[in-house]
């Protein structure tokens, strides 16, 4: 079984272009009269430096339209655990990864694995100072895409209705419950605030003011999810509204970042995309330096 998982690893060679015309090469678990690289699969390339925890990354739905990138050498090589899937698929573009170890999660995904390259090179890469946009193509084409074809590729980064819910959900019932706005919410989320054994109702990202208020929330809960928060004007004119009323509002990252514009802050896109599990940050009141999760 594993020695077929290897030998598809490598079914056809692959490139990854990006704009200033650099390429990564590759092998991609794909016949080659697959359409979808035929044509080219566009996605924002993004790292993470996680050594555990590949499952989660690549079912997290933050990552719709992504590249999925990880710096670990290995990626696989603990068992698939069905149980901390953060929602049903991948919803990145490719994954990408130096190799890749068999299980039965990475032999039955849809989505592409590109695996083969030196992907330290590749993060140096994407954290020199010289890009100003992650837009990549996964094909078999050797030879990069045109300018014109780079700028007019549309990347689904910001599709919140391909990661969120199409009507309410009552994931526990009772009167005045906690009423979550979904961008794209992990299962674990929604896990920890079903422990709260609270009355628990989960909404899509577009709900309307009207319906929210209608449930008379105990509190509203702004979920994660994908894509440039500024460009999401329906959705911050909706927090804008919510900050006005008397209800406390709790957030987790894209949550966090449409209060922030819903207050009028400015926000900026970093150089590049970190998603990792291993940050330093340092306290400068007591020096100490402790390690966390960020995005």
């Amino acid at each position: 079984m594993e020695k077929s998982f290897n030998l598809k690893l490598k079914k056809s060679r692959a490139y990854l272009h990006f704009e200033d015309g650099v390429s990564f090469k590759g092998y991609v678990n794909k016949d080659e009269t697959d359409e979808g690289l035929i044509n080219g699969i566009w996605g924002e390339a993004a790292f993470t430096t996680g050594m555990s925890g590949y499952q989660e990354t690549i079912t997290d739905p933050s990552f719709l339209g992504q590249h999925i990138i990880f710096t670990n050498a290995h990626v696989g090589n603990y068992p698939e655990d069905q149980s901390i899937m953060q929602s049903s698929k991948s919803h990145g573009t490719c994954i990408i990864a130096r190799n890749f170890s068999h299980n039965q999660y990475l032999n039955t995904i849809e989505t592409p694995l590109f695996s083969g390259l030196d992907t330290r090179k590749l993060v140096r890469y994407l954290t020199s100072k010289k890009l100003t946009t992650h837009k990549s193509v996964l094909t078999f084409n050797a030879t990069p895409p045109s300018q014109d074809s780079f700028a007019r590729a549309c990347l689904m980064t910001d599709e919140l209705k391909l990661v969120s819910q199409k009507e309410a959900v009552t994931h526990i019932p009772g009167h005045n419950p906690i009423v979550v706005i979904n961008y794209g919410i992990k299962k674990a989320i929604i896990k920890e605030l079903m422990d709260l054994n609270i009355p628990l109702v989960s909404l899509p990202h577009d709900a309307s003011l009207e319906t929210i208020k209608s449930y008379n929330p105990r509190m509203i809960f702004l979920s994660n999810g994908p894509g440039d928060p500024r460009n999401l004007t329906q959705e911050i004119a909706v927090v804008k509204n919510i900050l006005t009323m008397s209800i406390p509002l709790r957030a987790i990252c894209l949550g966090h970042q449409l209060i922030a514009l819903a207050l009028g802050i400015k926000i900026i896109k970093l150089p590049y995309g970190q998603r990792g599990a291993n940050h330093p940050v340092i306290n400068h009141i007591t020096n100490k330096i402790i390690i966390t999760s960020q995005n």
